[in-house]
């Protein structure tokens, strides 16, 4: 994998070059295009009863939605009022952090090159850019995702309790994730078969343990 290389000079540069694109991309009329939706309205409104009534809660706009973001958001509430800006722009910061877990993912499955293009892509597609700026709970769907592959694709002991957590936070959060979630399950079976070949028995039995205990973890993150 490419990854095993650290970047080229001239690579970073590009990056980062593409990365302030992006900056620049999600972040013009965050506020106005597009007009507030219907849904992300009553996310704020979410935030509003988290500020004015007693004890906590652990559902969001639905039953089958979590209140993570509704928590994240506050601090933005409380800084810029219920507005278009203030409900988003949580949204652009969680954007912000998918750039860098997609640049990783995509550089180690596919090479610097192709994980180039894939990054102007991402930079440059309208509906990434309407889309992404959103303020409802779907919007963290490529955050989970990404990060998901990105913990898989590390080299870490207990890489499938991390992965485990990740999956359960992002089932939490939208309980639709789940399709997504079936999917970066299907790239961690195959992170998993190439690691338990390239180990001995007791490798294979060991990461069988954690690749099982990832599910624990996903419930607990659930």
């Amino acid at each position: 994998m490419d990854s095993q290389n650290p970047p080229d000079m001239w690579y970073r540069r590009a990056v980062w070059a593409v990365f302030a694109l992006f900056v620049v991309m999600n972040s013009l009329w965050i506020s106005s295009a597009p007009g507030l939706m219907g849904d992300e309205g009553s996310e704020g409104e979410n935030v509003y009863e988290l500020l004015t009534r007693e004890g906590i809660t652990v559902t969001g706009e639905r039953s089958y939605i979590g209140p993570l973001i509704d928590y994240l958001r506050v601090p933005f509430i409380l800084l810029f009022g219920y507005t278009t800006l203030a409900i988003r722009l949580p949204m652009l910061f969680f954007s912000f952090a998918t750039f860098w877990l997609a640049e990783y993912v995509l550089r180690t499955l596919f090479g610097r090159w192709a994980g180039l293009y894939g990054l102007v892509a991402l930079t440059f597609t309208p509906i990434y850019i309407l889309y992404q700026r959103l303020g409802w709970t779907i919007t963290l769907f490529p955050f989970f995702a990404f990060l998901i592959l990105n913990i898989l694709l590390r080299n870490w002991k207990r890489k499938w309790l991390w992965a485990g957590l990740a999956g359960g936070l992002g089932l939490a959060n939208h309980i639709i994730f789940l399709a997504t979630l079936a999917a970066a399950g299907l790239v961690g079976l195959g992170v998993f078969v190439k690691d338990a070949l390239d180990q001995r028995e007791e490798g294979v039995k060991f990461q069988l343990k954690f690749f099982g205990v990832s599910f624990v973890e996903a419930a607990v993150g659930f």
